[in-house]
């Protein structure tokens, strides 16, 4: 019951616009207007003319919508933001890992000449156990 009056005194306080009833072969067009477009015959009838009634969204409805909007875009760009610099650290570590692996295959490279130039014994321990270190340090890597 107090819904039912509520509606009416919404209503009642809503302003009134003419209202148009067209048809074009089967189909029906209603507009605000008050006037068909073309291709449409107006056949509103002639005894009460017709009313359209529309209630709007209140001030207070209309900012929280606004506010809601603000904030949701607010989110969107931090994420955006957040996103970007995840994959700036991303390739920056990349970036490091393929300058170690390319360091380490020039000491793999200058170790490997030196056992192929080197005659001494005791140094080819030594040698032979920093080009194990080297290979091993390309694989954690993954190089």
């Amino acid at each position: 019951m107090l819904r039912t009056v509520a509606i009416a005194v919404a209503l009642a306080f809503t302003p009134a616009v003419h209202a148009a009833k067209c048809r074009s072969g089967k189909d029906i067009l209603y507009t605000q207007d008050g006037y068909c477009p073309t291709g449409y015959t107006d056949i509103t009838s002639d005894r009460g003319g017709g009313t359209v009634s529309s209630i709007g969204k209140g001030d207070l409805t209309t900012r929280q919508e606004a506010d809601y909007l603000k904030r949701r875009n607010a989110d969107h760009q931090a994420e955006q933001r957040q996103a970007a610099q995840a994959q700036q650290q991303l390739i920056a570590a990349e970036n490091r890992r393929r300058y170690e692996c390319n360091g380490l295959f020039v000491q793999r490279r200058n170790a490997e000449l030196a056992m192929r130039q080197s005659n001494a014994w005791q140094s080819m321990g030594a040698l032979q156990q920093e080009y194990r270190g080297i290979q091993e340090e390309l694989v954690r890597l993954a190089c």
